[in-house]
């Protein structure tokens, strides 16, 4: 339940970053998504989701939050996917 409504409120997030151009949220939208991915165990899609985020946080120069995203990366990468 809870998950879902996580989900739909990235969702809903996504879009009104794209109506209002509001790209400052895009990195923190795809890092909660990556977040969402982990709690339903898809491993690489939290990780597409965690590499694009990164990428947006090193662009825009939000060095805080790209210091966060890269731990949250390598946490996820000592942990190996499900077969």
């Amino acid at each position: 339940m809870i998950r879902e409504v996580v989900g739909s409120f990235c969702f809903s997030l996504s879009q009104r970053r794209r109506r209002s151009k509001g790209w400052r949220y895009t990195g923190p939208i795809q890092r909660t998504y990556a977040r969402l991915h982990t709690l339903r165990g898809d491993l690489p899609a939290a990780r597409a989701s965690l590499t694009e985020a990164i990428d947006l946080f090193e662009r825009m120069g939000m060095r805080r939050e790209l210091a966060e995203a890269r731990e949250e990366m390598a946490r996820l990468e000592a942990v190996p996917d499900n077969p």
